[in-house]
């Protein structure tokens, strides 16, 4: 990689041949420019002739004063003078729609549904400029219409549509661990077939793990080897546990959905051939009705087959794509699976209430193609809450630095007490480095209801200060049993 000024160029060899010289380049021309945009320059314009004073009288509260209403031709006793589900001032002064029509830009999408939905331009048709509207791209091609390349493979969305015929929802179409550009430029490997030389290994293990030749089928790793991890531990559980009031910090007693977990892989010379996650509920001291979800950094073409078993019970689950992931519906209402007892609102967190037995929930995913671990990431992965409020926004809470999937609404982050940063890679967390989802390597005991988990374990504080590089063992060093729900000793 080379950077001079404002050209960027990414140079890659060829690992099939004995040519040192033969390989790909990609030469790109960034744009540097600090100039404002014409979008800057007439929000700047709207917002300078808008009545931002303290004293200003704003009858529904929506951040524009009555006189500033009146201008605009909005309703100063409506925060949401066209009933979109966007408020007056965030049509004005965030994404420049028009506060009195639901569809702006007339392309068949809502501006609702373009801001916390598919993340596209609610005054362009045609967001990305790709040549297919936002509403062609979202209810014909599945397409990010966002996105001139959505699945970001290094092929544009009309090149895989109208010339390759490659998945332009898919980086990888075949689910062999190469994007289709590689496949193509690089390795002359066929995009569409796992296995271009048919040896039993994919394109990508050979090419990325045993560094043998995808077109040679004499060319074999040698031996092979199965073995099984688990995590934590072999008969030994962990806990992950939720706050799932974000953005808010809300009571902050962590016990609004936890789980025990221990998760099973099968590997095959060190590639992880299959998964078997056990999920189960312990606690639920959650107002909203959350379901559990897995996202998998590996391809929906690469799933060979998925099932739940739950109660002796086992239904097959189709995974959803998104992007170059998948994404699974563990327990669809965590509601259901830990009911609270009679007389209780809540599940094994309020005092006094007898302790309810949730149902052990195991997700076995089994892939056509062997993961490298390193891709799957560390069990139990990118397991999160989510839900769907009313308006059809969807909030997800995820481990800290997880990213969220593309289902989940954009607008929340950077609100009250999140402090997400997409430019950083930063995602939920507060300013003080405080999660919204925790995992732990132990059988934890969750605070009771409405007790702050420094209260619990205030050792979590340290922490949190330090960025994760002090009090790693807080959930058992220092515990004050009378704030928790099971009856524990303390611990000094």
């Amino acid at each position: 990689v080379a950077l001079s000024a404002d050209s960027l160029l990414i140079a890659s060899p060829n690992q099939q041949t004995d040519n040192a010289g033969s390989g790909m380049a990609y030469l790109y021309t960034m744009d540097i420019s600090t100039e404002p945009t014409a979008a800057e320059l007439s929000l700047n314009t709207t917002m300078a002739a808008l009545d931002n004073s303290p004293s200003a009288t704003d009858t529904d509260a929506d951040g524009l004063s009555n006189d500033d209403e009146i201008t605009l031709g909005t309703d100063p006793l409506s925060i949401d003078s066209d009933n979109d589900g966007l408020t007056d001032r965030e049509e004005v002064a965030i994404y420049q729609s028009d506060p009195l029509v639901v569809d702006t830009d007339g392309d068949g999408l809502s501006d609702l549904n373009e801001v916390i939905l598919y993340n596209s331009d609610p005054t362009l048709v045609d967001t990305d400029g790709d040549g297919y509207s936002d509403a062609y791209e979202v209810n014909i091609l599945q397409t990010d219409p966002a996105l001139i390349d959505s699945d970001g493979d290094g092929i544009s969305d009309q090149t895989e549509i109208e010339v390759t015929l490659t998945n332009p929802v898919l980086a990888d179409t075949d689910g062999d661990g190469l994007y289709d550009n590689e496949e193509m430029t690089i390795y002359n490997t066929n995009p569409f077939i796992a296995d271009t030389d048919g040896d039993g290994f994919s394109d990508g293990n050979e090419v990325n793990f045993y560094e043998t030749s995808p077109l040679d089928d004499s060319e074999l790793p040698e031996g092979e080897t199965t073995t099984i991890a688990y995590s934590p531990a072999e008969d030994i559980v962990g806990t992950i546990a939720f706050e799932d009031s974000w953005p808010n910090k809300g009571d902050y007693d962590f016990n609004d959905a936890v789980f025990n977990y221990n998760v099973e892989e099968t590997k095959t010379n060190g590639l992880i051939k299959s998964i078997a996650l056990k999920f189960h509920p312990v606690a639920r001291g959650a107002v909203f009705n959350n379901s559990l979800r897995l996202q998998l950094d590996t391809p929906v073409s690469n799933i060979e087959q998925a099932s739940i078993k739950v109660g002796g019970q086992t239904h097959e689950v189709t995974p959803v794509a998104d992007g170059n992931r998948s994404m699974f519906v563990v327990i669809e209402s965590i509601d259901a699976a830990l009911p609270a007892p009679e007389g209780f609102r809540m599940a094994n967190t309020e005092p006094d209430s007898p302790k309810v037995e949730g149902l052990l929930h195991l997700l076995t995913v089994v892939f056509k193609t062997p993961v490298p671990a390193e891709v799957l990431g560390s069990a139990p992965y990118n397991s999160y809450l989510a839900r769907k409020l009313d308006n059809g926004e969807v909030l997800e809470i995820h481990f800290p630095g997880s990213r969220p999937t593309t289902e989940a609404s954009k607008r929340q982050f950077g609100r009250v007490h999140d402090n997400s940063n997409k430019k950083n890679d930063r995602y939920f967390q507060s300013t003080e480095n405080l999660p919204w989802a925790m995992i732990i390597p132990y059988e934890w005991s969750q605070p009771k209801e409405q007790v702050d988990l420094t209260n619990a374990y205030p050792d979590i504080l340290e922490w949190a200060n330090s960025n994760g590089k002090k009090g790693k063992a807080w959930y058992k060093s220092k515990r004050r049993g009378k704030f928790t729900y099971d009856e524990v000793t303390d611990i000094d």
